[in-house]
């Protein structure tokens, strides 16, 4: 499952974000302490 993710996030996600900084959107680190685990599947399934 890990693997998936990762292949994930380079594939869809990379372009615009980046683990541990600010690029085109904010950073991905510390997410989870950000926002709920709800609000974080609904931006992946639906990102617009």
């Amino acid at each position: 499952m890990v693997a998936d993710g990762k292949l994930l996030f380079k594939n869809k996600c990379s372009s615009c974000h980046k683990v541990n900084r600010k690029f085109i959107g904010p950073s991905m680190e510390g997410v989870t302490a950000r926002r709920s685990p709800e609000w974080i599947m609904n931006m992946i399934l639906n990102p617009e």
